[in-house]
């Protein structure tokens, strides 16, 4: 019997044995502070470790093991966050120079819930610059896997950290794309929730209605035990939503043979590279053999939307960081500085019609999943290209919007999506796939993408990636 290293162990596993006191939680973060402090001069995935803070919380956490009270299954668990949730005892600096050293003045509404719960601060890690691409100037984390390769979008370090096992779980946001991208590029399952259903207070900003934060983590389990402690309405966010959060623990073995799984097969095999489709083919084969209904079906064309999306995003990024910029416009990357830019000169007509482009879109997609309970698709129609080629697409703007086309509808409309590792591509680097669903199904996601994590196909990665990082 295979013996998975404590830093490569599940939430769900670990939570068992810190709760019959076989793991003690300062011992633990001990542990993976000095794992942090050796394997992390290589990944640069965290920008600052709160060394002390994490310490406090270990002692705290075991005395009241101690006591008898368990918190629930964040107990101890060591957990990091993207650098862009804001901590009123360490920097949030967002991968910006210009917010370099700046501390809020409290917590984000997310990092509460998760110290309610029990999770261990480790530290705060990188990111793309103000939730988009890397600043030139500033360290970016290295894809664990191969680091000549992307690492994923501005969730970057969050996905490094994880799959290296220099946390057990994390969270990230994503207006584009950024909490699937790395998790598909690092071989992590991870969760953009439906829009609202989990609180942005304290989050900062690249675009107000199409940013969402979620978890990522080594499992679907992982993931959906990290939502379940940060899902909920918030009264300091006025764009939450006021509903219960469903327990998404509960059954996630369940086999549901009534799920309509739909795919565009289509669309996909017209634009995805066929390593993507290939993926797509296995995960749709593994679907089918857990009993799942396949239907095709024809999903609303992405390209209708791409450029309402970017202007969109441009707009808001620009009001953002609208006091920022007019003082400090030349601490700014080109990408970003270029992107608030263009945003400053949308006008106020071309924003509404981008918007109600924006809403016709989300009712068709609302129109497809009364008939479907998910929809699978690829995470990006490409493989992981290497760091050389992302940067080389990033100067083309059809090649950009191409990147997103997958990604992008799920910000527009607000519906969630879970990101499933579910293959390799030719050089050995972790692809992911999507299930996405309509309004508040991520129960139902998180069913279904665990039941997938069973079966041989989907645990192939994950697998193969508690090996790799032992």
């Amino acid at each position: 019997m295979t013996v998975t290293a404590t830093h490569m162990l599940s939430i769900a596993e670990l939570a068992r044995r810190i709760r019959d006191r076989s793991i003690a939680p300062r011992a633990l973060t001990e542990q993976m502070l000095a794992r942090i402090s050796v394997e992390d001069s290589r990944l640069h995935s965290f920008v600052t470790v709160t060394t002390d803070k994490a310490m406090r919380q270990a002692e705290q956490l075991e005395r009241e093991l101690t006591e008898g009270r368990w918190r629930g299954p964040l107990h101890g668990v060591p957990i990091a966050l993207k650098d862009l949730f804001f901590t009123r005892d360490a920097p949030t600096e967002c991968g910006t120079k210009v917010l370099r050293g700046w501390i809020p003045d409290f917590d984000a509404t997310v990092v509460t819930r998760l110290e309610e719960s029990g999770a261990i601060l480790l530290g705060k890690l990188a990111m793309g610059e103000g939730a988009f691409v890397p600043h030139p100037e500033l360290p970016a984390a290295l894809n664990p896997w191969h680091s000549d390769y992307w690492p994923g979008m501005s969730s970057s370090g969050s996905g490094v950290a994880c799959a290296a096992g220099l946390c057990f779980g994390t969270l990230g946001t994503d207006t584009g794309g950024s909490i699937r991208y790395p998790s598909s590029a690092c071989g992590l399952s991870g969760m953009k929730p439906t829009y609202g259903h989990v609180s942005r207070h304290g989050v900062f900003p690249l675009a107000e209605t199409l940013d969402h934060a979620g978890p990522m983590a080594r499992s679907v389990q992982d993931a959906a035990i990290l939502f379940r402690a940060i899902a909920g309405g918030d009264p300091l966010d006025p764009t939450s939503l006021d509903v219960p959060v469903q327990d998404d623990l509960s059954n996630l073995d369940a086999s549901d043979a009534s799920v309509r799984v739909g795919i565009d097969r289509a669309l996909i095999q017209n634009v995805a590279d066929s390593q993507v489709v290939a993926v797509i083919d296995e995960a749709l084969a593994a679907l089918r053999d857990l009993g799942v209904q396949v239907m095709e079906v024809s999903m609303p064309d992405p390209r209708t939307a791409l450029d309402a999306f970017g202007i969109i995003l441009a707009a808001e990024a620009a009001d953002a960081h609208r006091s920022l910029f007019a003082e400090h416009a030349d601490d700014y990357g080109p990408v970003l500085r270029g992107t608030i830019e263009r945003g400053l000169a949308v006008s106020g007509p071309d924003y509404v019609q981008a918007m109600r482009i924006r809403r016709e879109f989300k009712q068709r997609y609302l129109a497809l999943f009364s008939r479907i309970d998910a929809l699978l698709v690829p995470v990006a129609p490409d493989p992981t290209p290497t760091l050389d080629v992302f940067n080389t697409r990033l100067r083309d703007p059809q090649m950009a919007q191409r990147s997103a086309f997958f990604a992008a509808p799920f910000n527009l409309t607000g519906l969630p999506s879970l990101t499933l590792p579910a293959g390799f591509t030719a050089n050995g680097l972790p692809l992911g796939i999507q299930l996405a669903g309509p309004p508040l199904s991520e129960t139902r996601l998180f069913r279904l993408g665990h039941r997938f994590q069973r079966h041989p196909i989907g645990a192939r990665v994950p697998d193969t990636l508690t090996a790799r990082f032992a």
